[in-house]
Parts: C-alpha cells; sequence; structure tokens
C-alpha cells in the first residue's frame, strides 16, 4: 500500500496561473465571434492557427508549450528522489526492480493528467464567470476530450523522459535536454513538409483533421490533411512504450552500489 506526494500535487496547483492567464487572453479573442465555450478552448489549449506565422506563434508559445515545460520542470525528480532511497532500502534485497518503474510511470501519467484536469477546470470557470456558453454540448465533449488526451500523452511522453534521463545524466541535464528538444521540435514545424511527424505537433488539435472543428476554422485556421487525432493517439502510445522499454532496461542495469555512492 502506497500514497500519491501530495506535495507534487500542491506543486500542479501552482500551474494554475497559466490557466488563468490563458484563459484572460482567450476571452479578448472569444467575444467578437460569439459566447462559445468551444472556441475558448480551442483558442487556450487548442494549438498555434495554420498557416504558422511568427506573431500568432509567439502568442500561442504561453499557451501550449510554457505550461508543458513548467509540467516537466516539477516532475522532473520524481523518480531519481524515490530510487535513490529504494537503492538503499528496496533494490539491495529485490531484483524487482521493473515493477516499481511501472509504478512510478503510472504516478507520473496520473499528475500530467491531474496538471491538465486543473487546467482545464480554471479555463471553464473563467468561462462561465464571463458568461459563455455552449454551443454544442456533443460537439464541446469531443472536442474537450480529444484536446485533454492529446495534451495529457504528449505531456506524459516529455515527463517519462526527463524522468529518464535524470537516472542516467541527472535532473539538471535531463530537464535542459528535453527543453532543447521540445524548443527544437517546435522550430522544426515551421522547415518541414513532415509536420505531422514532429512530436509538438501531436499536441496542436486544431491541426488535426476531425469534423468536429469544421465550424470553427475561419477561427482556428487550416489543418494538415490526413493527420487524424487517432494517429496521434497511436503515435504517442507507441513512444510511451519505447520509453517505457528503455526505462525498464535501464534501472535493470544499474550497479546500485555505484548509484548510492553517487547519490
Amino acid at each position: 500500500m502506497y500514497t500519491i506526494n501530495r506535495k507534487y500535487i500542491l506543486k500542479l496547483l501552482t500551474g494554475l496561473i497559466f490557466a488563468f492567464f490563458i484563459g484572460i487572453s482567450a476571452l479578448s479573442w472569444v467575444k467578437p465571434e460569439g459566447p462559445y465555450f468551444e472556441k475558448l478552448f480551442l483558442i487556450g489549449y487548442g494549438g498555434i492557427p495554420l498557416p504558422l506565422e511568427i506573431k500568432s506563434y509567439l502568442r500561442s508559445m504561453l499557451s501550449l508549450l510554457v505550461p508543458q515545460v513548467f509540467l516537466v520542470f516539477i516532475l522532473a525528480d520524481y523518480m531519481l528522489i524515490d530510487f535513490t532511497i529504494c537503492s538503499v532500502y528496496v533494490f539491495t534485497r529485490t531484483p524487482k526492480r521493473n515493477r516499481w518503474f511501472i509504478r512510478k510511470a503510472i504516478e507520473l501519467f496520473f499528475f500530467t493528467a491531474l496538471f491538465y484536469l486543473f487546467q482545464f477546470i480554471t479555463l471553464f470557470l473563467i468561462g462561465q464567470i464571463s458568461g459563455l456558453a455552449v454551443s454544442d454540448i456533443p460537439v464541446f465533449i469531443n472536442l474537450i476530450a480529444n484536446e485533454f488526451v492529446l495534451l495529457v500523452l504528449i505531456s506524459f511522453i516529455y515527463v517519462l523522459a526527463v524522468n529518464i534521463l535524470s537516472l542516467k545524466i541527472g535532473i539538471n541535464y535531463s530537464f535542459l535536454a528535453v527543453v532543447l528538444f521540445i524548443s527544437f521540435s517546435s522550430v522544426l514545424t515551421f522547415k518541414t513538409n513532415l509536420i505531422k511527424f514532429i512530436p509538438v505537433s501531436q499536441s496542436m488539435l486544431i491541426w488535426h483533421e476531425n469534423k468536429s472543428l469544421l465550424f470553427y476554422r475561419d477561427l482556428i485556421g487550416d489543418y494538415i490533411p490526413n493527420f487524424t487525432i487517432a494517429f496521434s493517439i497511436a503515435y504517442a502510445l507507441i513512444v510511451i512504450l519505447l520509453l517505457v522499454f528503455i526505462g525498464i532496461k535501464l534501472i535493470d542495469n544499474f550497479e546500485i552500489v555505484g548509484f548510492e555512492k553517487e547519490g
């Protein structure tokens, strides 16, 4: 029996400041177009409108990439701290480190989902206070669910990657590596025809070809042909499984005595 570390939940709550500013910023774009909750969420967390322009890209950095980087930052040490303790009191007595890794990965997924749940609830409350209404409930649920799933899966990839790297090269270098990767892949979206295969693209809901988004194309911009939500989910799951495999192999091959001395 174990409990979730409440310290990290409190850290996740500090991220509500992003949801507040995202909501206030998105409201200025929603009001001229109509009082629709769908537009508030699409502008706030749906992604950067296509075709990409520097002005809109920089504005959207705050609403999408900065919260992701913040999430990576607050969860970067989650596995390393516990692994340091377990390397002394647990792993010297049992070889089953893979169970520990899978459990920690599940906890990180829970924290990632909780982070965006807090973000979405805050945005919803801002919309409620501002008097926005849902124009089409089934479409609204579909959009919110798709946004949530894409953001959670892609952000979890970053979080899991930084935790695996931290076991090998430490927190500072692993965080820097993941941030550079996010930044580099976001810049690549300007320079390549393979935009649908770039990790950052998977979290951009409005870049996907989806019937529920047709009504809002005048506001959210164009989409990438044949770039479906199913593709992005499959893409994310494959990467996650690969990271889990790498993580398990990594900790299975750790020399615990050497790790204790370094810690």
